[in-house]
């Protein structure tokens, strides 16, 4: 059940009028609730994921930069530090892209599940 919709006054007297909102029953059958549950939580994969990468990438790139940036490396080793701390914020992009891969392929499989259920039924003795 829908709740209905308030009247509000636009700040000149005039109140809106009331318009119904539409309501939709969902009805989920029990055999479609893990599959949505998959649905869901690949989904959250796939978005979280390849963000935290790029986040780690981002930080790891700019503490490779401060490092050689200072004057605490010695500048025949500069390059060696700066393609090791690159190396690793690549790394961390790999695996963000990964883990909302391996996210895309839980949502394909789950709401593949969740079209094709079919509700059991009892055999009657």
């Amino acid at each position: 059940m829908c709740a209905p919709r308030r009247e509000e006054s636009d700040g000149r007297g005039c109140v809106d009028t009331p318009t119904p909102i539409p309501c939709y029953d969902l009805h989920v059958k029990p055999e479609q609730k893990k599959p949505l549950i998959g649905i869901v939580v690949g989904a959250v994969l796939t978005a979280i994921g390849p963000l935290l990468g790029l986040i780690i990438t981002v930080v790891g790139l700019q503490r490779s930069f401060d490092q050689v940036s200072g004057g605490s490396i010695d500048p025949s080793q500069k390059a060696t530090h700066l393609a090791s701390g690159i190396s690793s914020s690549m790394t961390a992009t790999a695996v963000g892209v990964g883990v909302g891969s391996f996210g895309m392929v839980v949502v394909m499989v789950s709401l593949a599940m969740f079209l094709s259920a079919k509700p059991h039924r009892d055999r009657a003795p």
